[in-house]
């Protein structure tokens, strides 16, 4: 078995520079190169067939440090390689390949779910507030739409990379009535100082991961908008599969290139460039799951009733 890896070394380099961003995106993305990897190879050895799934997971796993939508279906399919009992490689490959579909399918059944919920809570003439780019709040509110409900959203640009504005030109292109707006006003624009005309009434963002304590973790400049949310009591949701947990609760924060910032900066000069931050529990209203809108204290009990193979070692 001869194999350099060089599909799937491709897509974690488009992972890592961005080039496929969105924690669905990278999951599908990661898994359908998984599959053509594991579909193309002749194994000899059960040994081989392990390692090599360790080997080109690791490489896919370690593109970002923030995605557990990933994480989460590795760990899947690697509980049932650990249980594998069998001498056949070809029966362990289609194994694998038969776990790879299944978390697949579980995630897509699990967007479409979440997706439905929309119409729950947005109303007639609401202004609704998003940050960065989701598929599952875009899933969420042209639902909404298609509802009939008539609503309009403001979005932030989402600095340094501008993933806002994949939000904008997708809400447009569902008929939203779309308002952008610089980072650097969200707090402002939420608080109703900034005019009774300007006034939100809700604010939805996706996730980049749920801890099990109901924290979330997302875009940077999620934590200032939630905040300033919860001061100016605009109820905050999350629209996130629960496959998004992070049950192993060893996520870090990740630090960017500086060149993102500013590409010829003076020389000396420090920049940080956070990609994520952290909303506490406190400021969230509810999270829009597969499952319906759940509070964050009750993530762990949804986990442990419908996804206990996350839990197990």
């Amino acid at each position: 078995m001869k194999s350099d890896l060089k599909k799937v070394k491709k897509v974690a380099k488009e992972i890592k520079e961005i080039k496929i961003q969105g924690a669905t995106n990278i999951a599908r993305a990661s898994f359908s190169v998984l599959k053509k990897e594991f579909s193309t190879q002749n194994f000899t050895k059960i040994s081989e067939v392990r390692k090599h799934f360790k080997k080109a997971s690791t490489l896919l796993k370690n593109a970002r440090p923030t995605e557990p939508l990933l994480f989460n279906g590795i760990r899947y399919v690697e509980s049932k390689i650990n249980i594998f009992d069998k001498k056949n490689t070809d029966e362990l490959v289609s194994e694998i390949l038969k776990s790879l579909d299944y978390y697949l399918d579980l995630l897509d059944r699990s967007l479409e779910n979440l997706k439905s919920y929309g119409q729950a809570f947005i109303k007639n003439g609401d202004n609704i507030i998003v940050h960065c780019h989701s598929s599952s709040v875009i899933g969420v509110l042209k639902n909404a739409h298609d509802f009939g409900i008539d609503f309009s959203v403001y979005n932030s640009e989402t600095r340094p990379l501008y993933q806002g504005r994949k939000t904008a030109k997708d809400l447009l292109e569902i008929g939203i009535e779309t308002t952008l707006f610089p980072d650097s006003s969200s707090a402002f624009l939420i608080n109703d100082i900034s005019g009774k005309d300007l006034t939100m009434n809700k604010m939805i963002i996706g996730v980049d991961a749920i801890k099990l304590n109901g924290d979330i973790i997302n875009k940077v400049g999620s934590f200032g908008m939630a905040l300033s949310s919860y001061y100016s009591d605009v109820p905050v949701y999350i629209a996130a599969s629960l496959l998004k947990i992070d049950v192993l609760d060893n996520i870090k924060i990740e630090q960017r290139d500086s060149k993102e910032i500013w590409m010829n900066a003076p020389v000396n000069l420090k920049i940080l460039n956070f990609a994520f931050d952290v909303v506490p529990s406190k400021f969230i209203k509810g999270i829009i799951c597969e499952f319906g809108i759940i509070k964050p204290k009750e993530v762990k009990k949804y986990l442990k009733k419908y996804y206990n193979f996350l839990l197990l070692d």
